[in-house]
């Protein structure tokens, strides 16, 4: 557990500027949508709602890629092989640093508004939104454990995108071509008609979150290319 810490400690000062600006971020958050100061009219708060609400998801975005590459599996004489570390206590230390940095604060910037709007009956719906914030993070860690700057981890995610596009354009005009596009939808069927909506992305976002972290987990350790064929029956169940 100690070399853990050791990286934990190390992410936590060397990103110092993150966690704070994220505690003032939450702070702000609280005051503009848990409280009912005189001085905060409507008209500022829909001026900064849409600032207070996006920049954090962006900031955290990059910051989760950062600590990531500090210690990066992309490359063979990576930082972490020149000392007895193993790579999934590596990953464990940056899931740790994740989850108190994001995580733990956000969510409990959101528990404090529900309390005091008097929603603390609500409290257990937060548990759906850490739910949904682990699956992204999930995937966000896998990409930026293959890359080794950020510039190269947005173009890997750039060209996923426009592969996916490409994708995309292609099935559906074979599908054109042949005729089936009005004839033909993948609509498995299993689940029943009248489940909610609420139902579904808990089956969704648990489904992501627990095959997400395996082959998360995978990849640091054996570090293949390969275990990205493991999305393809994770997809399949998704759909």
């Amino acid at each position: 557990m100690q070399p853990i810490f050791r990286i934990l400690r190390k992410d936590l000062y060397h990103y110092r500027w993150a966690w704070v600006f994220f505690i003032v971020v939450s702070v702000i958050k609280i005051l503009l949508n848990g409280t009912s100061l005189g001085w905060i009219s409507p008209n500022f708060y829909d001026a900064w709602k849409p600032l207070i609400e996006s920049l954090p998801w962006l900031m955290g975005f990059i910051l989760v890629v950062l600590a990531v590459q500090d210690e990066t599996l992309g490359t063979p004489d990576a930082y972490w092989t020149s000392r007895p570390v193993r790579r999934l206590h590596t990953l464990l230390a940056k899931l740790l640093f994740c989850g108190i940095v994001l995580c733990g604060i956000f969510v409990l910037s959101d528990a404090i508004i529900l309390i005091l709007n008097k929603g603390a009956h609500r409290l257990p719906w937060l548990l759906l939104s850490l739910l949904t914030a682990t699956a992204w993070l999930w995937a966000v860690i896998l990409l930026a454990a293959q890359t080794r700057s950020l510039a190269r981890f947005a173009l890997m995610l750039l060209g996923i995108g426009i592969g996916l596009q490409i994708l995309m354009a292609a099935l559906m005009s074979f599908a054109a071509f042949g005729g089936w596009m009005d004839d033909c939808a993948f609509d498995p069927g299993i689940l029943p008609e009248d489940v909610s909506i609420w139902s579904i992305a808990l089956i969704q976002y648990s489904l992501w979150t627990v095959a997400g972290g395996l082959l998360l987990i995978l990849y640091y350790q054996t570090r293949r290319l390969i275990c990205w064929l493991g999305l393809i029956p994770i997809a399949l169940c998704s759909a």
